[in-house]
Order: C-alpha cells, then structure tokens, then sequence
C-alpha cells in the first residue's frame, strides 16, 4: 500500500509540468492503475483485520477524491 500510495503520487508529479499530452495520460494513467492498487491493499488490509474499519473508511474517501482530481486533469 505504501508503494502504491508513492508511486500514484510520484506519477501526479511527473505528469504535472509535461504539456505534451501523451506524456500527461502516460504518467496519469500511472498514479491511476497505482490508486486503483492502494485501494486493493486497503480493502484486503480492512478485510483480514490488519487495518481498523473507521481508518480504511477515511482511506477510501481520500482516494475516491484523488480519482475525481485524476479523471478531471486535462490529458
């Protein structure tokens, strides 16, 4: 989950400065399949125990609005 967390982050960053378009979606799609994998683990972490459910809830909100930022960057 943590690498996955650093690597949508990272992904955002690199993508960020590019105007060329193919670079933009190329490193946004990056920070997207890497959320869409953070929110995996912290689903799997809340479903055997290892994450409290109230902590994963919060988790899943901040990702959700990361997606929404994602999907509306121009590409």
């Amino acid at each position: 989950a943590t690498r996955a967390a650093k690597s949508a982050f990272l992904g955002l960053c690199e993508g960020l400065p590019s105007d060329a378009s193919g670079i933009r979606r190329r490193h946004f799609d990056i920070a997207n399949n890497s959320l869409h994998e953070l929110i995996g683990a912290v689903d799997l972490a809340d479903a055997i125990g290892a994450l409290d459910a109230e902590r994963a809830a919060e988790l899943m909100s901040l990702a959700v609005r990361l997606k929404r930022m994602l999907r509306a960057l121009p590409r």
